[in-house]
């Protein structure tokens, strides 16, 4: 995800101290953007590789100033309640994540303006949720 769009969604639907989750951190790019706001991130992430890069990636934001805290756990997301810490379930303010769609898998899916927008290329779909009583603040 690119970070400026993790960042207003980040800034737009959340408050300073509110917690930011990524069940598909891949390398943290929400997560370091929510912290950099003055949120709390937790993030998922299956691959080891993906997982010790986002640690790296809020370890260095840190380092340069981020006052949130974060977390990347290593597991599979499909297993989230498992996961989570002891009284994490139900505090994150917004869940955002993006993921990678193979174009063979977006033509015979997608509608069909997503299939005329993917073309012949690899495309990231974004997905941001906030809980019901989030409204949007005005910008």
């Amino acid at each position: 995800m690119l970070p400026a769009i993790a960042a207003t969604a980040i800034e737009r639907y959340t408050q300073p101290g509110d917690l930011v989750a990524d069940p598909m951190c891949g390398i943290g790019t929400t997560l370091v953007e929510a912290i950099h706001l003055g949120r709390g991130g937790l993030g998922v992430e299956f691959e080891d590789r993906w997982a010790q890069i986002a640690a790296a990636n809020i370890t260095h934001a840190r380092r340069g100033g981020a006052t949130g805290t974060a977390e990347v756990i290593r597991g599979d997301a499909r297993q989230l309640p498992a996961l989570l810490p002891p009284g994490m379930a139900g505090r994150a303010a917004l869940v955002v994540t993006s993921r990678r769609t193979v174009p063979a898998c977006t033509a015979r899916s997608a509608p069909s303006s997503a299939k005329a927008a993917a073309g012949s290329r690899n495309t990231t779909t974004a997905t941001a949720t906030t809980r019901p009583t989030s409204p949007p603040r005005p910008r």
